[in-house]
C-alpha cells in the first residue's frame, strides 16, 4: 500500500473545519459541509495536525524500531548519535502531532 509523500499541511477553513493536503492535493478532511462535524473545535483541530504528522510519524517509528532492532549489547557512537538524531525528531514530532509549534 502506497500513501501519499508528505510533507502534510493542515488548512482550516471558514466553517471551521480543517483540510490536510499535501503537494496542493487534498488529503484528507475533518468534515464536510454537506455533513458538518460535531466534534468540539479543539478536538477536530487536535485530529487534524495528528493527521498531517502521519507520515513523519510513520518515518521515526521506522527508523526507531530499525536502530533498536540492529543496536546490540554494546552501540557504537555512530548507532547512538544516530538514536539522538532520531529520538529528537520523534520528540518534533509527537509535539507537532499534538497541535504545537516546533
Amino acid at each position: 500500500m502506497k500513501y501519499t509523500p508528505g510533507p502534510w499541511t493542515v488548512a482550516e477553513l471558514k466553517m471551521p473545519e480543517f483540510r490536510i493536503q499535501a503537494h496542493f492535493q487534498v488529503v484528507a478532511w475533518t468534515g464536510h459541509d454537506k455533513r458538518p462535524s460535531n466534534l468540539p473545535y479543539e478536538e477536530r483541530k487536535a485530529n487534524a495536525h495528528l493527521m498531517a504528522e502521519s507520515p513523519n510519524l510513520l518515518e521515526v517509528c521506522h527508523n526507531l524500531s530499525l536502530l533498536l532492532h540492529n543496536r546490540g549489547d554494546h552501540p557504537d557512537d555512530e548507532t547512538r548519535e544516530m538514536e539522538k538524531k532520531w529520538l529528537k525528531k520523534a520528540a518534533k514530532t509527537m509535539k507537532k502531532a499534538q497541535g504545537g509549534n516546533v
